[in-house]
C-alpha cells in the first residue's frame, strides 16, 4: 500500500502541469463564445486546405486564446469511423492555432493506423479537437468508461493516449492502448485517466 502511494505521488510530480489545467479552461472558453467558435472553424478550414496541399494562411486577428502554445489532439471522423487521430500532451508549435494545423495534417496524412484522407471524403466529416488535463492515476480498469474517459498508458519511455470514444469496450480499450504504446504481454505499466474537453467542427460541403 505504501509503495502504491509513493508511486502515485512521484507520478503526479513528474507529469502534472498547470498548463494542462489551463488548456481545459481555454476549451471551455471557446465553447461558450460564438465568436471564438467561428475563429476555430476558420483555423480548421485552413488546416484542411493545407493538408490537401493547398496554400492557405491562418486568419488574421485571432483571439489570444489561439495564440498561446497548447497541446491538442485532432481526430477526423466520418460517422462512427475514425479516419485519423494525431496529437500530443505537450505543445510542439508556437500557438494553439499552429498546433491544430500541424496535427490535423498528421491525422489526415501520417496516421499509420489509417489510409490517408482523400478530398472526396470530406463532406460529412467532423473534426474533433481534444484538450486533456492532468493525468490521474487509476488502479482498476473497471473504474473507467471508454465513452467518457481518455487514458494515458505508460511503461518506462513507452506511452499511449486513447481519447474518449476511441474504444467502445474496456477490453478493446486495454488492447488498443497496449498495442499503441508497444507494451508487450506481461510488461508492467501505469494507467491514468485523462480529463478531457472536446470541441467539434463539421466540415462544410465543398
Amino acid at each position: 500500500m505504501v509503495r502504491k502511494v509513493l508511486w502515485m505521488i512521484s507520478a503526479l510530480l513528474i507529469i502534472s502541469s498547470p498548463a494542462r489545467a489551463q488548456a481545459l479552461q481555454r476549451f471551455q472558453t471557446i465553447r461558450s463564445d460564438p465568436r471564438l467558435q467561428a475563429q476555430l472553424a476558420q483555423i480548421v478550414d485552413t488546416a484542411v486546405r493545407r493538408a490537401l496541399g493547398k496554400e492557405a494562411a491562418l486568419p488574421e486577428g485571432l483571439d489570444p486564446v489561439f495564440q498561446r502554445p497548447m497541446g491538442v489532439f485532432v481526430t477526423a471522423k466520418r460517422g462512427d469511423e475514425v479516419r485519423g487521430c494525431m496529437g500530443s500532451l505537450q505543445p510542439k508549435q508556437g500557438s494553439l492555432a499552429e498546433e491544430i494545423v500541424k496535427n490535423l495534417d498528421l491525422a489526415f496524412t501520417r496516421d499509420p493506423r489509417h489510409r490517408p484522407i482523400r478530398q472526396e471524403e470530406l463532406p460529412g466529416m467532423e473534426i474533433y479537437l481534444s484538450a486533456v488535463g492532468d493525468p490521474q492515476p487509476v488502479f482498476r480498469w473497471d473504474a473507467l468508461s471508454p465513452a467518457r474517459d481518455g487514458i494515458l498508458l505508460k511503461s518506462g519511455s513507452k506511452e499511449a493516449v486513447v481519447l474518449p470514444g476511441e474504444a467502445k469496450t474496456l477490453r478493446y480499450l486495454l488492447a488498443f492502448a497496449k498495442a499503441k504504446a508497444g507494451i508487450r504481454r506481461g510488461e508492467a505499466y501505469q494507467l491514468y485517466r485523462l480529463p478531457a474537453e472536446v470541441l467539434s467542427v463539421a466540415l462544410p460541403v465543398r
